[in-house]
């Protein structure tokens, strides 16, 4: 849910500068993969596979627009890791 809020605030706030996102996420507690989609503000967030024992997890998302700052983007990805 976190997440969830952080993403629709930050999509809401840059629609007019980021076309698509997508990601794979991993979340605690969670054994599947998380597939993120998003097409300006509008976006979806689904279960995927099992994470393979013995291969590292990881979350990726790529934003794909133009004018993105990559330093205000991983700070406040930072922010939300905080609990």
């Amino acid at each position: 849910d976190k997440f969830r809020l952080w993403m629709e605030y930050f999509l809401m706030l840059n629609q007019k500068n980021i076309y698509r996102t997508k990601g794979i996420l991993s979340f605690k507690g969670n054994s599947r993969k998380i597939i993120f989609q998003a097409v300006k503000s509008s976006f979806t967030i689904d279960e995927g596979d099992f994470w393979q024992s013995g291969i590292p997890r990881l979350n990726k998302i790529i934003f794909i627009g133009k004018e993105l700052n990559k330093i205000e983007i991983e700070e406040s990805m930072q922010l939300l890791m905080i609990d």
